[in-house]
């Protein structure tokens, strides 16, 4: 259907994008198609002289393959929305698309009630498609030339991170540039510093944001990437952190970074904050761990407090997981599937430590099996006790310190739970410290999360014996810690040499070594002091935890 639109018409462009969805054209999945889609417009690119330095074969390559993912997948919309976002992008200039792009094609995809990863798909392939089809327009060939050089994210994505950044239209983008980060935050991301050039008011102005990208290089990460880490972090920044926003509980938000994009392909762009992780082989003192558990009480209170306002205004308890139960559903510590190895070399390492000590026994292995077969069950929202948004993920590596360390943030929401709160605080303690700070300082820290939990209830007007009374805190303590420290000894690798760890989880051969030999794996991370440290310490406290059980 042939549009004739005047450049730069708003009105008329949602007119033409309304008749385009109601006139929706069949999937035609034809040779011709796509060979069409595939190839002429790839010549197009081989002949422009802009893109003649850039090696572009493997980003059509992986272009390519999403596509034709999409047709198999029966994408009955694709066409139609390929019309729409040809239609804007031959009628209007980059200003203009700058300012409209987003709510036009928002206002496109309301025809059809098209769920968002759909919508965030056809993005991600029909941007640079269209960007071929009209690559003679110089605007359009210098932003497809800006995709090409960095291809998991698109100009337009810029657009809304700078009006999200900045809260107004009136702002230039002069140009932007990515920059690798050499320094490690974690297993499961690559990381950017994303550096923007903008004129506002006729000011140039140059700004850094960080850039978080899911990325998958061995087959263990790729497995807790595909149980969907980026999918709940999406939903953190896209739903959540934006609820929590709108009803007031700003003052509670300095446990996060801010985002100004999420992306349910993995790529979040935050605040460049300039704080730095830990070591994972380092164990934190009390201060440190209260610096956390205060950025934990408010990411925890923030769903409390959310519930009983949505609850007081719709004259009914309202409770997160019941609107949003796909994002809180267990996928990594599991029963069975391809994490269940993983999940069981937790308990292969524990039984190794208490070896270690010439502490084992037959009991000593059956009580340890039947924790490892109850932690299950605890991941599980609870019906008994009130249930909080958990991180899911707090280990020392999923957050970030300042230089004198008196200030932490929390980050990687990808693994998010709906538990009662104890399980994460205990985790949290047990898989960052000694035994000695344990054995000395639990109960200490257990109460000063409780008394911060309370106060921040309390600064809302609401009471927190009422929503989590503290004698159900310690019981939910008692109920939990079991649980929680053998997650915390699933997580054990993270306590090895950084080098020795990175080279075991990325050989080929890390699924014999991170599951049934997992005695080897301990055994060749021994040598280090700390592992050790953390070994007998964890060896110990199961051995004590099974002795008062038997009592």
């Amino acid at each position: 259907m042939k549009q004739i639109v005047m450049k730069n018409d708003f009105n008329k462009i949602k007119v033409c994008l309304k008749k385009i969805a109601e006139n929706q054209p069949n999937n035609i999945t034809s040779e011709v198609s796509s060979k069409y889609f595939l190839e002429n417009l790839t010549e197009k690119c081989v002949l422009k002289e802009l893109f003649k330095s850039i090696k572009f074969k493997e980003v059509l390559d992986h272009l390519k393959s999403d596509f034709e993912e999409l047709l198999r997948n029966g994408d009955s919309l694709f066409f139609s929305a390929y019309e729409a976002f040809l239609l804007i992008f031959s009628s209007s200039n980059e200003k203009f698309r700058q300012n409209h792009f987003e709510e036009l094609i928002t206002d496109y995809y309301k025809h059809f009630e098209a769920p968002k990863n759909l919508i965030e798909q056809h993005k991600n392939v029909i941007l640079p498609l269209v960007k071929l089809q009209l690559i003679d327009n110089d605007e359009i060939a210098q932003n497809l030339l800006n995709y090409l050089k960095n291809p998991f994210i698109h100009q337009e994505n810029i657009y809304q991170i700078i009006k999200k950044k900045f809260q107004t239209n009136d702002i230039e983008l002069i140009n932007f540039d990515l920059v690798t980060i050499n320094e490690k935050f974690g297993h499961m991301s690559k990381y950017y510093h994303l550096k923007i050039r903008t004129s506002i008011n006729n000011k140039i102005q140059e700004d850094t944001l960080f850039i978080k990208l899911l990325f998958s290089d061995s087959e263990l990460v790729k497995q807790i990437a595909e149980a969907g880490a980026a999918k709940k972090e999406s939903f953190f920044y896209n739903t959540l952190y934006p609820l929590y926003e709108e009803y007031g509980l700003r003052e509670l938000l300095d446990f996060a970074p801010k985002c100004y994009l999420a992306t349910a392909k993995g790529l979040i762009v935050l605040e460049n904050i300039k704080y730095s992780t830990l070591k994972s082989d380092t164990f934190l003192n009390v201060e440190q761990l209260k610096l956390v558990l205060d950025k934990i009480a408010k990411f925890h209170v923030c769903s409390l407090i959310l519930e009983e306002l949505l609850s007081e205004k719709l004259g009914k308890p309202y409770r997160i997981y019941d609107e949003y139960p796909e994002y809180f559903q267990e996928n990594i510590i599991v029963p069975q599937g391809e994490l269940y190895g993983w999940v069981m070399g937790g308990l292969l390492a524990t039984k190794y430590f208490i070896k270690q000590l010439q502490k084992s026994n037959k009991n000593i292995e059956e009580k340890l099996n039947n924790i490892w077969q109850k932690t299950y069950d605890q991941l599980k929202k609870s019906t008994t006790l009130r249930n909080v948004v958990n991180h899911g993920d707090m280990y020392i590596c999923n957050m970030m310190l300042n230089s004198d360390l008196q200030d932490v943030i929390l980050f990687d929401f990808q693994l998010l739970r709906y538990l009662p709160p104890a399980f994460e605080i205990l985790f949290f303690i047990f898989s960052s410290t000694t035994k000695e700070t344990r054995d000395k300082y639990l109960q200490t820290l257990l109460d000063y999360y409780y008394g911060n939990l309370s106060e921040n209830l309390k600064k809302f007007n609401l009471n927190p014996e009422e929503l989590l009374p503290r004698t159900d805190f310690l019981r939910n303590v008692t109920e939990a810690k079991a649980a929680a420290m053998a997650v915390a000894m699933v997580y054990h690798p993270i306590h090895m040499d950084p080098q020795l760890r990175d080279q075991i989880i990325h050989a080929e051969e890390a699924g014999v070594h991170l599951d049934s030999q997992r005695e080897k794996l301990v055994d060749l991370a021994w040598k280090d002091e700390h592992f050790r440290t953390f070994g007998t310490g964890f060896a110990k406290d199961f051995i004590e935890l099974i002795e008062n059980v038997d009592e």
